[in-house]
């Protein structure tokens, strides 16, 4: 044991669950940080054998939603910073430049679903599902019928 409460943690240039795992065993730390790992990956902070739940865009799609109802109450509310959180999550797919394009003029969560669902990336049931999953997360769009997305009204 340490003479030390104070807690010890590695960090830097960490690329998974596993290598933060034995880089700590291996220096003898408390723990280790995984910064940029994450960036369109949360999978990073999970074993690699565990099964991941949802896909990475049902993720990032939940991401925008809960970013926007978090903040759009703020008089100064803007989409633009989650902007570059959703060019992450396309990093590596075909087609990511034209995807990362177009979710960067994204201005919400409902853009961000016609974006994933007019790229094949979601089907529209996920979409309807996420939605119904988070119902304080209500969001619609101009360009999908309600009927076939189950997109709500938002509230006001």
């Amino acid at each position: 044991t340490r003479p030390t409460k104070t807690l010890l943690l590695g960090n830097g240039d960490l690329s998974s669950y596993e290598e933060a795992v034995e880089k700590s065993q291996q220096y003898g730390t408390d723990g280790a940080l995984l910064g940029r790992a994450t960036f369109g990956n949360p999978y990073a902070l999970l074993p690699a054998k565990q099964p991941q739940p949802t896909t990475l865009f049902e993720i990032a799609l939940e991401h925008a939603l809960i970013y926007e109802s978090t903040y759009q109450a703020n008089e100064r509310y803007s989409f633009m910073p989650m902007r570059k959180h959703l060019g992450w999550y396309v990093k590596g797919i075909p087609n990511a430049t034209e995807v990362r394009k177009e979710l960067f003029q994204a201005n919400s969560a409902a853009e961000t679903a016609e974006i994933f669902v007019k790229h094949g990336l979601l089907e529209p049931e996920a979409v309807a599902r996420i939605q119904e999953s988070l119902p304080s997360f209500n969001f619609t769009s101009r360009n999908l019928p309600e009927e076939k997305y189950n997109i709500h009204q938002a509230v006001a």
